[in-house]
């Protein structure tokens, strides 16, 4: 989601703040195989089509489906809290032409001091008529907030607070709260609900409908992949600074994303800030002095956002994934676990249920993960098709 959306589900300090280092490591190095081709491949990309327009019932219908055709317990989950006529989504419909920035949860029981305050916000006058409290203690359930600006985007990521919701009750189900909920899970939780539902937007009968969704999940997902390399970068300039040698700004990017790494280094928001980071460590070793510390945090930054949403994410799309080649009852019981209704679990105990264990299975989970993230962009630089069918690359490699 865009730095300008007032966008989160805060969570206080949990005992897993991050992915375990595995996870990580395998998933870099899948991605790390991947980056140079999908920059490639991002080059050769035909103009966009004008976007979709979908209007709200449409969205509510389209998301509830989905999930109800993966799992019908799960649409079940969703439309009790998408159609509670207005008591779990408080929802604003953005005229025509402008852009909803509003979309988070409010946890059930939500205090002040665990909030996410929106004051500073340019847009707070507006966001406070219909948003007045960032806090949700005085309800036992969750609730969204949401500026619907009926874009195929505005539709995913409806999903994804959904996925929030949803966690939530299933989590108060477990007698457990939002307090209890590994934080590096909360996100993973929504990105599934998201992933699963932009799957299915993908196949939708309707052309624009279809390809607005392909476009969607290939940009978002090829920016969550350039993390990786990004991160790689970000190390090797630390060690470099370590030792009092200047890093080299380009040197470093060609070496980590290929040939088209300007591409990186001038559109991508985090690519951007990194090699400015590391041209003004440059610069200040050359005059005889330490890089800032805004600089050195921007470098350490870089490496951390790996704990964020980059593998919530792409995690996310993998079991996602992985489960549509599995009966229903390992799809229920897996997709229930990461959200939670068997009380706190976190992504290793995900993992292992679904079968996916050791270090050749989790790097076959990760290669077949960024194959799916990555294979409708080519499709799409090669062929645009309205109806793009994706070859299932879990089923021979991680099924138990």
């Amino acid at each position: 989601m865009g730095s300008k959306n007032v966008s989160s589900f805060l969570l206080a300090e949990a005992d897993t703040a991050v992915f375990p280092g595995a996870v990580v490591q395998s998933l870099q190095a899948a991605a790390l195989g991947a980056t140079a081709s999908t920059l490639e491949t991002q080059k050769r990309l035909p103009p966009e089509s004008p976007p979709a327009r979908i209007e709200l019932s449409q969205a509510k219908k389209m998301i509830v489906d989905a999930l109800a055709s993966f799992d019908p317990r799960l649409g079940a989950a969703a439309e009790e809290v998408l159609f509670s006529e207005g008591k779990r989504l408080n929802l604003h419909e953005m005229p025509e032409g402008e852009k909803g920035v509003m979309m988070r949860v409010r946890a059930a029981g939500l205090e002040e001091k665990d909030a996410m305050s929106i004051e500073g916000h340019k847009d707070i006058k507006r966001l406070r008529e219909n948003f007045p409290f960032d806090h949700n203690k005085d309800n036992d359930f969750s609730v969204i907030d949401f500026e619907y600006d009926r874009s195929i985007h505005s539709v995913i990521y409806l999903a994804h607070e959904l996925g929030h919701a949803i966690a939530d009750d299933y989590q108060l189900a477990s007698r457990h709260t939002y307090r209890d909920n590994p934080k590096h899970m909360a996100e993973t939780q929504a990105y599934l609900v998201q992933s699963i539902v932009t799957a299915a937007l993908q196949t939708h009968p309707d052309p624009e409908i279809a390809a607005a969704a392909q476009h969607h999940f290939t940009d978002e997902l090829a920016g969550q992949i350039y993390a990786y390399p990004l991160a790689q970068i970000a190390e090797s300039a630390m060690e470099s600074l370590a030792k009092g040698e200047s890093p080299r700004p380009a040197v470093l990017f060609q070496a980590g994303l290929g040939e088209q790494w300007q591409e990186v280094a001038e559109k991508d928001y985090h690519g951007k800030k990194l090699f400015n980071a590391l041209e003004a460590a440059g610069t200040a070793l050359q005059n005889g002095s330490a890089p800032e510390k805004d600089v050195m945090d921007v470098l350490q930054g870089a490496v951390d956002r790996l704990h964020d949403r980059p593998t919530n994410q792409l995690v996310a799309v993998g079991i996602a994934g992985f489960l549509q080649g599995q009966d229903q009852e390992t799809k229920s019981k897996v997709s229930e676990m990461v959200l939670g209704i068997y009380g706190p679990k976190t992504i290793s105990d995900v993992l292992d249920a679904a079968g996916i264990k050791g270090e050749d299975g989790m790097a076959r989970f990760m290669k077949a993960t960024i194959a799916t993230a990555t294979e409708p962009l080519a499709k799409r630089a090669d062929r645009p098709a309205p109806h793009l069918q994706s070859k299932n690359h879990f089923a021979a490699r991680t099924t138990p």
